[in-house]
């Protein structure tokens, strides 16, 4: 576990925090550049190390309804920035009938795959009012 130190002051609705510092040292610093103030309080708060990293969802929608999404490595989405991207039907891909189709790909952070399709849906909505003039 990591500590982190706050300075606050005042009590309820008048509770501030000042700073955070990442030293007990650094704390009793920021507290004398405040003049030692008696109601200035160093508060200890225990934090996790690191939150875990939500996955990266590459995420597909085509204009006949089907949605696909995975997740996808770091390294292999680094070129998606969480725009949205377009990509035309083409018939000479006739060995997979979703090439036959418009598509919106983009890449999502998300905790779930429900929650990254719902984020790409509402992105790509406002992808196609863009393009149509209409947002």
């Amino acid at each position: 576990m990591i500590t982190a130190y706050i300075l606050t002051r005042g009590e309820y609705s008048d509770y501030r925090i000042l700073t955070v510092c990442s030293t007990k040292e650094r704390a009793e610093s920021a507290k004398r550049f405040f003049n030692n103030q008696s109601e200035i309080r160093i508060e200890e708060w225990e934090m996790d190390e690191r939150l875990p990293e939500e996955p990266i969802w590459v995420v597909s929608i085509w204009a006949h309804g089907k949605e696909r999404a995975y997740t996808a490595d770091p390294d292999e989405a680094k070129h998606l920035n969480g725009e949205v991207y377009y990509r035309a039907g083409n018939s000479r891909y006739t060995y997979n009938e979703d090439f036959l189709h418009n598509n919106w790909w983009t890449r999502v952070m998300a905790a779930t795959e429900e929650k990254a399709l719902k984020i790409a849906r509402d992105r790509v909505a406002q992808f196609r009012a863009e393009q149509e003039g209409v947002a």
